[in-house]
């Protein structure tokens, strides 16, 4: 006979039969209870059957749990908990503490072989540890509080003390995609066949500055202002930092003319009430 030939009795008529028939008698001949109702009432006269250690609901055939939750929390449970008074003796802490001084863990002096270092750097490769992850509340008003109280105390960025070099803020702004009313600038200037670079980066003793269109064969620069971030005068509400935005505006014109360009700034409102004032303004140079 297939199966565990225990005899067990069925609790609901008597009859007794093997173990392995038990759940098929039930279902069979017994229809006013169910085969998981008949096991949480009559689980301790079936052998190998007990609730579950972790939520007790459901019963279990040979294994401690019932799911791959109760699973976890049964083998990680006490992750996070302080161990019970007496756990170690003062003679095993100060042994352990003894057998570690001068070896090296795992931050105070351990180095990674280049093998290690190359096989990490392989398996990390494409990852995105932090997509689809976000702080919580909690952690964001935590963050915050620790950058007002770095700046309180007198710090400043990392970008201020360590500025960027002439190269990297080139990479940096290669990668800019241009915005919609810098396409309606080029648009115009190709409908009227007029040749430029865009990002054309001026660099000199360490200073680089990014200007927006550079007419070729030409010593024209042309800067695209727009009305909120840089002013304009059709906008009563600006950027909030536009103090900061128009120091830096006179000194990108002083830096172009100072190396033999011509800067032409021309607001974003005009362009959009006349298109054609970018070809008039440039041939007027």
């Amino acid at each position: 006979m297939k199966g565990n030939c225990d005899l067990v009795k069925c609790q609901v008529c008597d009859q007794e039969m093997s173990f392995g028939r038990i759940k098929r008698h039930i279902t069979a001949q017994h229809k006013n209870i169910t085969v998981d109702q008949y096991l949480k009432k009559y689980w301790s006269t079936l052998p190998l059957h007990q609730p579950c250690e972790v939520c007790g609901d459901n019963i279990v055939y040979k294994y401690k749990t019932c799911s791959k939750e109760c699973r976890h929390k049964l083998e990680h449970g006490h992750k996070g908990k302080s161990k019970p008074e007496g756990f170690m003796s003062e003679e095993h802490k100060l042994k352990l503490s003894k057998s570690h001084i001068g070896k090296p863990g795992t931050f105070t002096g351990h180095k990674h072989s280049d093998v290690t270092k190359k096989n990490m750097s392989e398996k990390q490769k494409g990852k995105q540890y932090f997509l689809g992850f976000k702080h919580t509340k909690t952690s964001i008003q935590k963050m915050s509080q620790k950058k007002k109280e770095w700046y309180s105390n007198g710090n400043e960025p990392w970008t201020k003390t360590h500025p960027h070099t002439s190269e990297t803020i080139e990479k940096i702004f290669k990668k800019r995609k241009m915005n919609k009313l810098e396409k309606f600038v080029s648009y115009i200037l190709d409908k009227n066949n007029i040749q430029y670079i865009y990002q054309f980066f001026l660099s000199k003793d360490g200073v680089c500055k990014s200007y927006d269109f550079k007419i070729k064969d030409t010593n024209i620069l042309l800067e695209i202002d727009g009305d909120y971030w840089h002013g304009g005068p059709s906008l009563d509400k600006h950027f909030y930092k536009l103090d900061e935005v128009r120091d830096n505006d006179e000194f990108k014109k002083i830096f172009a003319e100072s190396n033999g360009f011509r800067l032409i700034r021309i607001w974003e409102s005009e362009i959009y009430k006349d298109p054609d004032i970018i070809p008039k303004t440039i041939n007027i140079y």
